[in-house]
């Protein structure tokens, strides 16, 4: 077998076929080509919600989403998790006419599927069904929204369930640097650091649950998307009379400005936990929103020195020269609607932690200078050509078009940014880098034994033992 490989090697290299390069920076991706999203229709709902549809007939099945805005950043923090309960509960519960073990029932036998799950700034019902099914699906949805069981013993479950995952992701050491480091920047009052504890969850009754719903659940605040064999005006009917009987909630609450705590000079935060042989270490610095005029060039930087792959700076330098780090990453993570941050993400053993500590400030404070011009065209080419990888389905496209929707962002924002991304010159991105990225005031959280890290981490910056 060695032998016959060996030949075709050597046939592909007589042939100019590909051959094995000495360094990963000078692998070359060919471009792809040119990619046609499908055709998105928009519609604007009797209840003023907005329908998004890429019809698509190709199959008789039909995905959708209704997305409603709020959710966890509306929770108090005496009862952080409740929205995440709320899902939970609702979807396992059922409604009063249709339980939830019915529902489970229906949905198996028909291969279908309802789902209700929180994030940070909204609570989505998602279903997918065959295109024959669809008008009992969005029933079943129009119970669960008009006519929640929310049943006691479900809710007990829920809670068990939700206070095992809390249990769990504390003697997680990547959890618990994401959520240190999550505190720290933003605060104790900072929607980041808004995280379920036992005792909210526990303060947790089922009157709670049903106010939520009648404060999050409202037509004015709905956005729905749907893809598949369906026609966009006769799938709007359907949905003006699923919601014709819906309640408006009210406007949101003005959002809470989100301040990124900036240390006067590096500090480095050490969760103490005595006994790990590995330790998890974060890096964060202020970032951008996406319709920041630096998110594009912020972006092009961050796939450059540590993001997509493992050919960018932070990966070549850790593991391919060093031999450090089991993983690492680093790049500007922005927001939607509040400034989001520089975060790096490093896993290494305890006697090797001050030296990929050093070599991750090493590389930001490098990375401020331009890129050479053989690397910007690189990471230009490899992101133009990574993106049509996130609109190759009608599902991907749809929910980009969602995203913005949802947060009120131009329709050619994609378009833009990748002009944007064609036109970018190195000294551009390093200005950008410049505006945002101080090394000497980086906020550094470490998880793991602090009197093995101490003596390695006190040159680095200044220690805060938590």
């Amino acid at each position: 077998m060695k032998a016959i490989a060996a030949t075709l090697c050597a046939l592909a290299l007589l042939q100019g076929g590909p051959s094995i390069v000495d360094h990963p920076r000078q692998l070359r991706t060919p471009p792809l080509r040119p990619f046609v999203p499908p055709e998105l229709t928009r519609l604007k709902l009797e209840s003023g919600a907005q329908l998004l549809v890429i019809e698509n007939k190709e199959l008789p099945l039909v995905d959708g989403v209704l997305i409603f805005r709020g959710g966890v950043a509306q929770e108090s923090r005496a009862q952080a998790g409740l929205t995440e309960l709320l899902a939970e509960v609702l979807r396992e519960g059922g409604s009063e006419r249709t339980s939830g073990l019915d529902l489970d029932d229906w949905l198996d036998t028909h291969a279908a599927s309802i789902d209700v799950r929180s994030e940070p700034d909204s609570l989505r019902i998602e279903f997918s069904c065959v295109k024959d099914d669809l008008g009992t699906v969005l029933v079943f949805i129009g119970e669960l929204l008009l006519l929640p069981a929310y049943p006691a013993e479900e809710l007990e479950f829920s809670r068990t369930r939700m206070l095992s995952r809390l249990a769990r992701a504390a003697q997680d050491p990547a959890l618990l640097a994401d959520r240190s480091l999550a505190q720290i920047t933003a605060g104790t009052g900072g929607a980041n650091a808004h995280q379920p504890t036992e005792e909210s969850v526990r303060s947790i009754e089922r009157a709670d649950l049903l106010l939520h719903h009648r404060r999050l659940l409202g037509t004015d605040r709905l956005l729905v998307g749907a893809t598949g064999a369906v026609n966009p005006s006769s799938l709007a009917a359907r949905f003006d009379s699923l919601l014709s009987t819906v309640p408006n909630v009210g406007p949101l609450p003005s959002p809470s400005t989100k301040v990124f705590r900036v240390p006067g000079r590096r500090t480095i935060y050490v969760l103490d936990r005595p006994g790990m042989e590995r330790c998890e270490i974060r890096l964060a610095a202020p970032g951008t929103r996406r319709l920041d005029s630096d998110y594009v060039p912020l972006s092009l930087w961050s796939y450059a020195n540590g993001y997509g792959g493992t050919s960018n700076r932070l990966m070549v330098r850790l593991r391919s020269e060093l031999g450090l780090a089991f993983e690492g990453s680093l790049y500007f993570q922005p927001e939607w609607d509040r400034s989001g941050r520089l975060f790096g993400a490093c896993s290494a053993r305890v006697d090797k932690v001050g030296q990929v500590l050093s070599t991750c400030i090493e590389l930001l404070q490098a990375a401020r200078d331009p890129l050479p011009a053989p690397e910007l065209e690189a990471v230009r080419q490899r992101m133009l050509n990574a993106e049509v990888f996130q609109i190759d389905s009608a599902q991907e496209v749809l929910e980009r078009a969602l995203k913005l929707e949802f947060h009120g962002y131009p329709s050619e924002f994609w378009t833009r940014r990748d002009a944007r991304l064609r036109q970018l010159s190195a000294e551009q991105v390093a200005l950008a880098v410049k505006r945002h990225l101080d090394p000497s005031r980086l906020v550094v959280v470490v998880v793991g034994p602090a009197e093995k890290l101490a003596e390695a981490l006190a040159p680095l910056g200044t220690l805060v033992r938590l």
